[in-house]
């Protein structure tokens, strides 16, 4: 483990998935970035064998139950006809996010979704 990922984990900012099934160990992970009332999830990685288990989603629960509901957060992830364009929508829209606009960087085209800050009572 890095001085990096120790950091993350111990501010909170960085979430694992672990088994014991088998060889497999660690089976995904987020990572996620900001502060104040503007964040966003950097990484998002689940090892194949166990997409579609709700591991994602797990993942990216308990990274936004990290961070203050009044905040808001990104994530800019595939676009439409990439691969793993359809299930990476569906993880962020049951999450609460929304889609927003399509970004290119030089060879780089990625999707911005947000989770706009929760309505308080």
């Amino acid at each position: 483990m890095t001085l990096f990922s120790s950091r993350k984990i111990a501010q909170q900012r960085a979430f694992s998935a672990r088994t014991e099934i088998g060889s497999a160990g660690f089976i995904g992970g987020v990572l996620i970035g900001g502060s104040d009332l503007k964040h966003a999830i950097r990484w998002l990685a689940v090892s194949s064998e166990f997409r579609r288990f709700g591991v994602g989603k797990m993942l990216v629960e308990a990274a936004l139950s990290s961070i203050p509901s009044d905040s808001t957060v990104h994530v800019d992830t595939f676009v439409a006809g990439s691969p793993g364009a359809e299930a990476t929508k569906r993880l962020y829209e049951g999450c609460g996010f929304i889609p927003l606009e399509v970004w290119r960087d030089g060879e780089v085209v990625r999707q911005r979704y947000i989770r706009p800050p929760l309505k308080r009572p």
